[in-house]
């Protein structure tokens, strides 16, 4: 667990502490001895310790407040201090459930295979994250009594026009998602990111589906009644809608940072589509044009590239769209071709280099080829792995395992490069033991 993230976990914790002792001072005293701001030290210090002992008190307090406001109308109000105190609460019981979650899976993975693939790991944990959160939502929003769940999320229509809540965000979105697509496709080199380590080294073709199915259905719908539907209510009726706008922007960007970390372009694109989904929240009063407009926006954004390199680059769109159909020969043409239309795209040099050392041919060709795309992106891993397995291919094993240690030093998480290395060093012992 980062430094960063018992931070921000310490500063939530904070915040629940501090609309508690705003909520009930001589209660919160009598049953917490620290102060909100050394509640949250201690946090940091021995959250494993602290957490579980506040909440217990926490939910103790909160009873007692509810008791003595259930005879009375007030019960049936929400504060600022209720409203603040239901948000973090929904935080803080999500954070320690995930973090639970995520150590039970790592131990089952160590049972079933298929969990030790990082992208499958990755899909688990988003899709228990993102219901454990509306569940906890939905258990929490209750008053006023007479809203109702979804209103309270904002997905309401608020009397406006179909055209304001589909026909213009679709239309927006759309014109967005083919810029952002256009921008980042016809680049000459692709950054490698977090994410694109974990989709180009796992060996599971249904986790890759699964990640698309996701990216498409589920998480325009849940990230937006998470983010825009219940916490841009909190915020705004905390601090007014300017700060629910710029907070919640910059969160949801922040979130995806990590991501898309070295692609400074798509971070540009994520930070600005934060802001416009967020805007349309805040105009319509209701999240069903945001919803829209994210649901567009992650289609087109895996249509669009493909529309864009079938009409630029109709060999290297038909190699990418029918590789496992498609024979060594047939590859080797659709490539060679690919390059004459794109000569100084790096993944093409990339791809031939690793198609003859698979077929273990033309291996000097090859070094040339993945030399060629190190020119064009010297710190591009995948390329660096694909040198390794030519030199390995050509017996200059302890310069493939070099390279191969120094990705794993990089990039820790990805199983793919610790196979690669396990590979190499049995070369070497069978080698030494003839």
């Amino acid at each position: 667990m980062s430094i960063t993230y018992i931070f921000a976990f310490s500063l939530v914790v904070y915040l629940d502490a501090y609309f508690l002792h705003k909520k009930g001072a001589d209660l919160y005293f009598e049953h917490i001895k620290f102060k909100p701001v050394w509640l949250a030290v201690l946090t940091f210090l021995f959250s494993i310790i602290t957490v579980p002992i506040y909440l217990i008190k926490r939910y103790k307090i909160l009873n007692i407040i509810e008791k003595d406001n259930a005879a009375s109308e007030e019960g049936l109000y929400l504060t600022r201090e209720d409203t603040g105190l239901d948000a973090t609460g929904i935080i803080i019981l999500s954070t320690l459930g995930i973090t639970i979650f995520a150590i039970v899976l790592e131990v089952a993975s160590l049972i079933f295979t298929p969990l030790k693939t990082e992208l499958w790991n990755l899909i688990i944990i988003t899709i228990f994250s993102s219901f454990l959160t509306i569940f906890l939502i939905y258990k929490t929003v209750r008053r006023p009594v007479n809203i109702g769940f979804w209103k309270s999320l904002g997905l309401d229509h608020k009397g406006k026009s179909f055209f304001t809540l589909v026909l213009r965000p679709a239309f927006l979105s759309l014109t967005f998602a083919t810029i952002a697509s256009f921008l980042i496709t016809t680049r000459k080199v692709s950054p490698n990111t977090p994410l694109s380590e974990i989709l180009t080294t796992t060996p599971s073709a249904g986790a890759l589906i699964m990640f698309i199915l996701l990216a498409i259905l589920a998480a325009p719908f849940l990230e937006e009644v998470i983010f825009r539907g219940y916490f841009f209510q909190v915020l705004q009726r905390l601090k007014g809608t300017t700060f629910a706008v710029v907070s919640i922007s910059l969160f949801f960007g922040l979130s995806h940072v990590a991501q898309y970390w070295g692609d400074w372009l798509a971070i540009s694109a994520v930070m600005l589509l934060g802001f416009i989904l967020t805007m349309l929240r805040a105009s319509s009063g209701s999240i069903i044009p945001s919803i829209v407009f994210h649901y567009v926006y992650n289609a087109s954004s895996i249509i669009i590239p493909i529309i864009i390199l079938t009409l630029s680059n109709p060999a290297y769109a038909q190699y990418i769209s029918q590789y496992p159909m498609l024979d060594a020969s047939t590859k080797e043409t659709l490539l060679l071709e690919s390059l004459t239309k794109e000569p100084e795209r790096a993944e093409i040099y990339n791809d031939l280099a690793w198609l003859y050392a698979e077929e273990n041919v033309q291996l000097d060709k090859a070094l040339e080829f993945i030399n060629q795309a190190l020119t064009i992106s010297s710190e591009e891993s995948a390329f660096l792995d694909t040198k390794a397995e030519i030199l390995y291919k050509l017996n200059r094993i302890d310069e493939a395992i070099a390279i191969e240690k120094n990705l794993i030093e990089k990039h820790p998480s990805v199983d793919f490069y610790r196979e690669q290395l396990k590979k190499f060093k049995k070369a070497v012992k069978m080698e030494n033991h003839e």
